[in-house]
């Protein structure tokens, strides 16, 4: 005979079960919720860079922010980041292999994980002291948009001088926000979005129709900020040859392969009549001291198109090794010389090499030679016409590109070499960084490299000329000169130091809420 169970003894079974599972299920959305935030703001960038996706994937990034648990929250950061920096620079692996990738995805996970620790317990501790439709709406956007820039500063300069790539920035040199750029420059511009985004978290938090007044207003003031006049001094008639040559760290081709492939691209600028002949980073892989030959046939190149020939090579003074660009004018030899600023950890330098060669024994035999820093000036002259230089990696640094424009330069070169990233969007996200420069900065930007992306770039970041990637081919193009500062030169440092304040501010917030009451620690959002 079965005996009926009561209703009234099922149901404490069932909610118990349910207030047991849901934690679990909570975790998982806020999991799920990181990971598709990173994702989708990796299509921001190239190879889809589709610009509203980074509004929402950061927002959806912040989203996870707010979280109940602290371990919940941290844990959607680590998703976010993890998926958006593993899909973002995937194009590492075809360098190293898999393990220089996972480990710089690590530590960007870790350094991410810990500014969201801060923001968290900041923003939690901002709200409970003061709270209010103004602290929501706007302190704490503010707040988290600075926070984000800190981030960016902190990870993009340390450690071994840090990885400046991925800032939100570079993914709107399509939208509407790309005029914001030489006004508040790249750190700036970010803020912006992550203030954006933010806004439209706290909004769907609140539930409230009005309380998105804030963040239209916002999107108002943002959208109505003008393009800067640049003052236009001139052009340069720029030619610029991409060899498409097998030029990675690990080619075993003959000397002298490189020079040649880019010596065939560029006959066809052969009388030209140019200003100045862009080939790219490493594009002259002989001693160009020692070949007599060599020096005959840049004498020849410069002669035929009436120009100068800004090049790469490697340099040697003493037992110091330089990544250089060098101008080569006919009949006098090289007249002047860039010596790479910051040469790349991993692969153009081995850091601590005593304590990597411990750790990781089949390191050194894979760079072998540690590139010196430069000392030199960024800026050289050609004609009369200062140039600003950065060598490839080099575009990345806020600190290099404010240099050029401060010694004067009036058009920046970037000769880069992307072969070791075969095709991935290592080169087009390159590209994409230039193309903010050029706003950034108000000035011309050729980006020449020996695989592509090439292109040589107007001040407001459009494509005078390009040149198909993995082709040996040529370009020319009239590139207007300025001399126009930006306000973003003088701007964007501060948004840099305030970030980082403010991430001091937030932590400092939290500690103070922490010791005051061990019960804030598991504080709820409400």
């Amino acid at each position: 005979m079965t005996i009926p169970v009561p209703l009234e003894a099922v149901r404490p079974r069932h909610a118990k079960l349910a207030r047991r599972r849901a934690p679990r299920y909570a975790f998982l959305r806020t999991l799920a919720l990181g990971a598709l935030g990173g994702s989708l703001t990796t299509l921001a960038f190239p190879p889809v860079g589709s610009w509203p996706f980074a509004l929402v994937g950061v927002a959806l990034q912040v989203c996870v922010l707010t979280a109940p648990r602290m371990t919940h929250a941290l844990a959607g950061a680590a998703a976010g980041a993890a998926c958006f920096w593993g899909i973002h620079i995937v194009w590492l692996t075809t360098y190293l292999g898999p393990a220089p990738w996972a480990a710089l995805v690590a530590l960007q996970v870790l350094m991410s994980v810990g500014a969201a620790a801060i923001m968290i317990s900041g923003w939690r501790t901002i709200e409970e002291w003061i709270p209010g439709d103004v602290t929501r709406m706007v302190v704490v956007p503010v707040l988290v948009g600075a926070a984000w820039v800190g981030r960016d500063f902190v990870t993009g300069n340390w450690p071994y001088g840090g990885f400046a790539w991925g800032r939100i920035a570079y993914s709107q040199v399509d939208g509407p926000l790309r005029d914001l750029l030489p006004w508040v420059g790249v750190a700036g511009t970010t803020f912006a979005v992550v203030i954006m985004s933010t806004m439209a978290v706290q909004v769907a938090r609140s539930r409230r129709l009005g309380s998105a007044s804030a963040p239209l207003v916002l999107l108002v003031v943002l959208l109505a900020v003008p393009s800067f006049s640049f003052n236009e001094t001139g052009s340069m008639r720029l030619g610029a040859a991409q060899g498409n040559s097998d030029a990675g760290i690990f080619n075993a081709s003959a000397p002298g392969r490189i020079f040649a492939d880019h010596v065939r691209a560029t006959q066809s600028l052969y009388d030209e009549d140019l200003d100045l002949l862009v080939w790219p980073e490493n594009s002259v892989d002989v001693d160009v001291a020692r070949t007599a030959e060599v020096q005959a046939t840049l004498d020849g190149i410069a002669d035929r198109v009436s120009a100068p020939i800004l090049f790469g090579t490697l340099t040697v003074d003493d037992d110091q090794v330089f990544n250089s660009a060098l101008v080569w004018r006919a009949g006098v030899g090289v007249v002047e010389q860039y010596d790479k600023r910051y040469p790349v950890p991993f692969a153009e330098y081995l850091p601590d090499r005593a304590a990597w060669s411990s750790l990781l024994p089949f390191v050194p035999s894979l760079i072998p030679v540690d590139m010196t820093p430069g000392t030199t000036a960024a800026t050289v002259q050609v004609n009369g016409v200062p140039i600003g230089l950065a060598l490839c990696f080099d575009i990345v640094s806020d600190q290099l590109v404010r240099e050029t424009i401060a010694t004067g330069a009036e058009i920046l070169i970037v000769p880069s070499n992307n072969a070791d990233f075969g095709d991935s969007a290592q080169g087009e996200q390159q590209l994409s960084i230039a193309r903010a420069r050029a706003m950034e900065t108000a000035r011309s930007v050729a980006n020449v490299s020996t695989v592509g992306s090439s292109a040589i770039i107007g001040p407001d970041g459009a494509e005078i000329a390009t040149m198909a990637p993995f082709t040996s081919s040529a370009m020319v193009a009239e590139a207007p000169l300025s001399d126009s500062v930006t306000p973003a030169m003088a701007v964007a440092p501060w948004f840099d130091r305030i970030g980082v304040g403010v991430l001091v501010l937030l932590f400092a917030a939290g500690a103070v809420a922490g010791l005051s009451s061990k019960s804030s620690a598991g504080a709820r959002f409400r």
